[in-house]
């Protein structure tokens, strides 16, 4: 009598169990059409979204699911599906979305704010759209993000100070907007950061934050061709995790700090070229292993030696089959 009971209860449970995730996935399917309800989709990228078809909603265009304890819907990448219309506030009813990819469409709207309602959501990407309007101090409602990627967008104005309280990010690319004025001292929180770009925004006019030096995980820092002005931190000794630094194209002056060379053992590519600096050339990067290995290193900088001459150091790592060599040019300018 006990193991029919026994028998009883576990069917009873796990017909249970299969009900309430069968009504949770046609739950999931019907956010996804109201969301695409919201979006032009001129090339029909998104037509197995459909009730009307048998794929379940999991292999739908874009759609990755999570397969324990049961199928939900954790990321959603639409990239580059030339899609417009409206970014709907709807997707956040997915509970469980952790990853947003929006970019290479024709969203033309201001930041879509409302997207900090998808609590799950730690990755945001809606690069190389028309975005535009200013970054809102409400940015900061995006608590669980680790990567933000608003690129290549019509993004203006000043960068808040309240982006600094997005303590989990590991990316941010704020790079070839209209951004301007002074960038705010908030990086020093970004801990966890591995990757900032702020390059090609020609309205910045700021000095370089002293406090990305403490950026002790930063890997990549981009900061070409921006409104940046005045020395080179000597704070930068502290990147010690650093791989590629691109500081070319500002307007920055002064001498090249030499501390900057012992923060130079992983890097493979380091150009501060186009801007105003002076004095020599910090040793330890010339001798950087991995500027010896890569294929794509350059750096290039206008920088004055103790000789009568101005010249551009010019170092160029290439790497073919077995061999591997070092070029070093110097250009000269004139005295």
């Amino acid at each position: 009598m006990a193991t029919t009971c026994t028998y009883t209860f576990v069917l009873c449970l796990s017909l249970a169990f299969f009900m309430c995730s069968t009504a949770a996935s046609s739950n999931e399917a019907d956010i996804l059409l109201s969301f695409k309800d919201s979006i032009q989709d001129p090339k029909n990228s998104l037509s197995s979204w459909s009730n009307s078809s048998n794929a379940h909603h999991c292999n739908w265009t874009g759609i990755t699911c999570s397969t324990s304890p049961s199928l939900t819907v954790t990321s959603l990448n639409l990239q580059n599906l030339n899609l417009s219309g409206e970014i709907s506030s709807s997707i956040c009813d997915l509970t469980n979305l952790a990853l947003l990819n929006l970019a290479d469409n024709f969203f033309n709207q201001p930041i879509p704010l409302h997207l900090s309602q998808c609590s799950s959501l730690e990755s945001l990407n809606v690069s190389n759209n028309l975005i535009w309007g200013p970054i809102p101090d409400q940015i900061s409602q995006f608590q669980s993000l680790r990567v933000l990627d608003f690129s290549k967008n019509h993004i203006e104005g000043r960068i808040p100070e309240s982006i600094g309280s997005l303590v989990k990010l590991q990316v941010l690319n704020l790079g070839s907007n209209l951004l301007s004025g002074s960038v705010p001292s908030v990086f020093v929180n970004f801990t966890e950061l591995v990757v900032l770009d702020l390059s090609q925004n020609l309205y910045l006019m700021s000095g370089v934050p002293g406090e990305i030096g403490k950026l002790g995980k930063l890997e990549q820092l981009l900061l070409q061709s921006s409104g940046f002005y005045g020395q080179i931190p000597d704070s930068f000794v502290g990147l010690q995790s650093l791989t590629i630094l691109d500081l070319s194209q500002n307007n920055l002056s002064g001498m090249i700090p030499q501390t900057l060379g012992s923060s130079s053992k992983n890097l493979v590519s380091f150009d501060v070229s186009q801007n105003k600096l002076l004095g020599s050339f910090p040793n330890d990067i010339c001798s950087a292993p991995g500027l010896k290995t890569s294929v794509s290193t350059l750096i290039s900088s206008m920088v004055r030696y103790q000789t009568p001459l101005v010249n551009a150091l010019i170092l160029r790592g290439f790497k073919f089959k077995t061999m591997s060599f070092l070029v070093i040019s110097q250009v000269g300018y004139g005295h």
